[in-house]
């Protein structure tokens, strides 16, 4: 289900077992590369939010093209539609280009805690 407003990627969701969080990854239709991987919620001795970002990776030669944007979109679909999963949240520890992103999706973006922001 891609993004409606956006690039038009294949996204698969795959739910939390044992300690693993939630992952969507993303792929090229016409190739069926891979081309991002996302993860949110909790593990075994992790996050304390089970609805926070955790990762977000993007290949570099798919980067600027809207693939972490339609992950992000495609999870908070799948959160508001079901009761199991829960939309994610931004993180509270960014990198300098994870807060620029952070910031351009139009969500709430609660402080960054990183030390070298």
């Amino acid at each position: 289900m891609p993004a409606p407003d956006g690039p038009q990627f294949r996204m698969f969701y795959r739910p939390p077992a044992f300690d693993r969080p939630h992952t969507i990854k993303a792929y090229e239709p016409s190739t069926n590369a891979f081309v991002g991987q996302m993860t949110w919620g909790d593990e075994a001795g992790g996050y304390e939010d089970s609805d926070s970002l955790r990762h977000i990776d993007v290949v570099d030669e798919h980067q600027r093209k809207g693939v972490a944007t339609d992950m992000w979109r495609f999870a908070q679909r799948l959160g508001h539609a079901s009761d199991r999963v829960p939309a994610p949240s931004h993180s509270t520890e960014r990198t300098p280009e994870g807060d620029a992103w952070a910031h351009s999706t139009g969500d709430y973006v609660p402080p960054n805690d990183m030390e070298d922001h």
